[in-house]
């Protein structure tokens, strides 16, 4: 059986998909949305600049830089963008569940990538960029605020077909 995300919920509550976001605290949109604008920051100065500015052309015009014909920065710069709009305030106050599975599923993924670019420069390119290192970490942080929000919001993993 694959898993699913369920939301637990007082037994009076309705069926609708919508959280309660009353565990969450301010601080985690706030804070998600300044990390991610920071990325979009990041992003966009690797996605228009050939060498970046602390000297990265090792990294970004290395084999590893592109996937499927599209430079990683660029996509980098559509992921800080999406978890951006996803770490609104109003996002999160919303108390939409599609938006709490968007938004750690985004997280997760994101993570993942940020660490199989981190074992590329380490491993294959055999150089660091400063701007990517930025990048990764402004990920790590909204990986770790996105996990903690979401915990709080109340989600969790049940088998298909489990009674609740």
């Amino acid at each position: 059986m694959s898993p699913r995300l369920e939301v637990d919920r007082p037994a009076a509550a309705s069926d609708d998909d919508v959280l309660e976001p009353a565990g969450v605290s301010n601080w985690f949109p706030v804070l998600g949305l300044v990390f991610a604008v920071a990325g979009v920051g990041v992003s966009s100065i690797l996605a228009c600049s050939g060498s970046g500015a602390i000297n990265c052309a090792k990294v970004t015009t290395s084999s590893q830089s592109m996937l499927i014909g599209i430079p990683v920065a660029v996509l980098g710069l559509g992921w800080f963008l999406a978890m951006a709009v996803l770490n609104l305030p109003a996002a999160w106050r919303s108390g939409s569940a599609a938006a709490a599975v968007i938004r750690l599923v985004l997280a997760v993924g994101g993570m993942g990538f940020a660490l199989y670019l981190i074992s590329a420069e380490l491993l294959s390119i055999k150089a660091i960029c400063l701007w990517c290192t930025t990048a990764h970490v402004l990920t790590f942080g909204l990986f770790v605020l996105t996990l903690a929000g979401t915990s709080r919001l109340g989600l969790t993993v049940a088998p298909r077909g489990a009674v609740r």
